[in-house]
């Protein structure tokens, strides 16, 4: 995958969970400067801070990988990461501090993480 399809294909991510977090009664606002994560999420005085990141299909497996260019995020960079199948649109949330230790998650038996 080329740097520009990279790119388009997170975009388009980030656009489909900002759409589903609207549809989910959320409002979604986008950070005016680069951080670690791409959405905040507010509903009811609560905000949630979120990384969206691309799937990716291994062996017929769904997979997101949860670092950021082989390096790993801080404990505290965020607090839900959202991985977005933009095929299919499926997606699936986990809150951040479960998952910090991992490189990346194979999604194949998580629908309980189903968003």
């Amino acid at each position: 995958m080329d740097f520009n399809h990279a790119n388009r294909v997170g975009g388009v991510a980030e656009l489909m969970v900002a759409v589903k977090a609207a549809q989910s009664g959320w409002t979604p606002s986008i950070p005016a400067y680069p951080v670690d994560y791409d959405l905040i999420v507010e509903r009811d005085g609560v905000c949630k801070r979120v990384q969206v990141k691309s799937v990716v299909i291994n062996k017929n497996n769904p997979v997101v990988h949860v670092c950021k260019k082989n390096r790993a995020y801080a404990d505290d960079a965020f607090d839900w990461i959202i991985a977005v199948d933009v095929d299919t649109g499926k997606m699936w949330r986990f809150e951040w501090k479960d998952v910090t230790q991992r490189r990346s998650l194979s999604l194949r038996k998580r629908e309980d993480a189903v968003w």
